[in-house]
């Protein structure tokens, strides 16, 4: 993305993922996260075959160039976040906010009493990010990331059907 349009996006576009995004999401994947923890086409494309009906997907755009998205699965009225990422550039502007909140509104009207995710255990930013929409630490997970690297279990309780999010 060019420095200039940087400036030039104050309110992005959050939509639907369509296929032709997927090399741009693959990108700014391998932008945003260490490699151990990044996911490349291959599973991209698996996560998309395999959980065809039950994805919620969006991506932000700005200036015809994507910026962001956000990666979810909805199972047993539950809400799994897969990934998001936006950006270096276009971080602090409330892009990933958008792009949470547009999920979490998607979940609720799938029926969904509950959203769960992944963070790395030494991710103090993306943690902040969560606890400040309302997510909280339910578990950890050792080795989690390959064997290497710890997780902690966030969830929320959304509207919809709830569910446990400590079993």
């Amino acid at each position: 993305m060019r420095e200039a349009s940087a400036d030039q996006c104050p309110n992005p576009l959050i939509r639907d993922f369509r296929e032709q995004d997927l090399d741009e999401v693959v990108e700014i994947d391998k932008e945003c996260f260490e490699e151990l923890i990044r996911y490349d086409r291959s599973v991209f494309e698996s996560i998309l075959s395999e959980h065809d009906g039950n994805i919620i997907f969006y991506v932000a755009a700005c200036n015809n160039e994507l910026v962001g998205y956000a990666l979810s699965i909805v199972e047993d009225n539950v809400c799994h976040l897969y990934s998001i990422a936006v950006r270096r550039m276009m971080r602090g502007r409330g892009i990933g906010s958008k792009l949470l909140i547009r999920v979490i509104d998607e979940c609720v009207k799938r029926g969904c009493g509950t959203m769960l995710l992944e963070v790395a255990t030494d991710n103090a930013d993306a943690i902040s990010f969560y606890l400040g929409h309302g997510f909280k630490i339910v578990g950890f997970i050792k080795g989690y990331y390959y064997g290497i690297k710890d997780a902690y279990v966030m969830g929320r309780i959304l509207g919809g059907k709830r569910v446990s999010i400590h079993g």
